[in-house]
């Protein structure tokens, strides 16, 4: 029986973890999503930009903060590991246009070894946006493509939460901080359902 291939995985571009290494002595790590990964290889050099786990981020990561730092007789909620604050493995759902004009603003010309402009460096990577290449590496995401952090932060960005001011009666701080809680302990079908609820799916 001939074996099937497996399902090919959907084009999407994601945040993503990358170090640049401009020299021998200098390779500072930068959050990108993944489109933006071949526009810093072509100039900086191809196998110059290295994608890192993001474990690196979480290294001496403690969800226990030493007891010298609470205040008497407090408890401090837990710190947010670092990979999760700068939201890798968060798909791009932005709009394609807007973030074509953001790069080319962002990472300017090539200049060739005279001086001489070659051409915005998006579009000699993508070529013109209308020729399509560029949406296409950005993948078209459903709500079930994105990971819980991101449909979380879809959820309370839509209103999902009420705003409480922070001198309102204990109270209700304390009902909104529940409702935070339960929304964060969701799983990932019932945050999809939630999400889908408030906005429908992505057009």
């Amino acid at each position: 029986m001939a074996r099937q291939s497996a399902a090919p995985t959907k084009q999407l571009s994601r945040r993503i973890l990358v170090t640049v290494r401009r020299d021998e002595l200098v390779a500072p790590s930068v959050v990108i999503f993944q489109h933006e990964f071949p526009i810093l290889e072509m100039m900086f050099g191809e196998g110059k930009v290295i994608e890192l786990d993001p474990k690196v981020l979480d290294h001496e990561y403690t969800d226990r903060p030493d007891r010298s730092l609470l205040p008497h007789n407090k408890v401090q909620d837990k710190g947010a590991r670092p990979s999760d604050s700068n939201r890798l493995g968060y798909v791009f759902i932005g709009d394609p246009r807007s973030e074509y004009d953001r790069l080319i603003g962002a990472y300017g010309k090539r200049f060739d070894d005279d001086g001489r402009p070659e051409g915005d460096i998006v579009t000699l990577v993508y070529g013109r946006f209308h020729e399509g290449r560029f949406t296409s590496a950005l993948g078209t995401p459903t709500h079930a493509d994105l990971p819980a952090g991101q449909l979380i932060d879809i959820a309370i960005d839509s209103g999902y939460l009420p705003t409480v001011a922070h001198d309102a009666p204990r109270e209700e701080r304390q009902a909104v901080a529940e409702q935070e809680r339960k929304l964060r302990a969701m799983s990932h079908p019932e945050l999809l359902k939630l999400v889908t609820e408030l906005l429908g799916e992505p057009a």
